[in-house]
């Protein structure tokens, strides 16, 4: 039995929404004002870096979706159950990134930055790279800790320090 697939998959969409909402982020950016400050950067340059992270998004998304195609030409037709069985993992996998999340949000204010991401990350890594700890907990720390001091030594902006008076 051949699958026909719909003209716009769930991938096409967030392909197209994501490529509108970089467009309109662009030219919104376009239309801030350049003010003579003492910012080098200006208050252009984050707007650039978010439009540029969903442009970069957009690219990922197409490739991924070229090579799930291709992939799923040459993989065999699964069955009902199994792929009832797969739903319900994605179920799970969406309440459990979702759960946190909330708990993330929660709790930067008052853990701190650099805490409250260096455990929800190693929360996620340990759920979707199990087994791995040295590395989920490095990658955890490291990111976590070079985003905190990007951010508060290099640009500026002050991040929740919490737990750790950083």
């Amino acid at each position: 039995m051949q699958r026909r697939e719909a003209p716009l998959n769930r991938d096409h969409i967030i392909i197209l929404c994501t490529t509108a909402l970089a467009v309109g982020y662009l030219y919104a950016t376009t239309k801030i004002p350049s003010l003579d400050t003492v910012d080098p950067l200006g208050p252009r340059a984050y707007p650039y870096l978010v439009a540029a992270g969903l442009i970069g998004s957009v690219v990922w998304l197409l490739l991924e979706s070229v090579q799930s195609r291709k992939v799923a030409v040459q993989a065999e037709d699964v069955s009902e159950r199994e792929s009832e069985t797969v739903d319900n993992k994605r179920y799970i996998m969406l309440s459990f990134v979702v759960v946190s999340l909330g708990i993330y949000y929660a709790a930067i204010e008052a853990a701190g930055f650099v805490v409250s991401t260096v455990i929800f990350l190693v929360s996620l890594t340990a759920y979707f790279n199990p087994g791995k700890w040295v590395a989920n907990i490095l990658v955890s720390f490291i990111f976590a800790v070079g985003v905190y001091v990007l951010f508060t030594h290099v640009l500026g902006v002050p991040l929740a320090k919490g737990l750790l008076d950083i």
